[in-house]
């Protein structure tokens, strides 16, 4: 099972990367409850907007419009757990 996570820096947020992996769930949820008391005030990017990519953005481990909201708020790293 591979799960990351990153704290933004730049805003309140935070996200859990965990790749279709169903049974990691209850781990996710731990890990969101320590940063949420680690960081007051933080919370979760939604999946659905994380994912989304931003269109005029390139950065140097991806070509212009395959930036994701996920990868440039956090780092190009949060692709590192995505099955091959």
């Amino acid at each position: 099972m591979a799960l990351s996570f990153h704290v933004s820096l730049i805003g309140p947020y935070y996200g859990i990367h965990l790749p279709g992996i169903p049974e990691g769930e209850p781990v996710a949820r731990e890990s969101a409850e320590e940063i949420e008391a680690t960081y007051p005030g933080y919370r979760p990017i939604p999946p659905e907007l994380g994912n989304e990519v931003v269109p005029d953005v390139a950065m140097s481990v991806v070509l212009m419009g395959e930036a994701t909201i996920y990868m440039c708020l956090f780092s190009s790293v949060w692709t590192w757990v995505d099955p091959v």
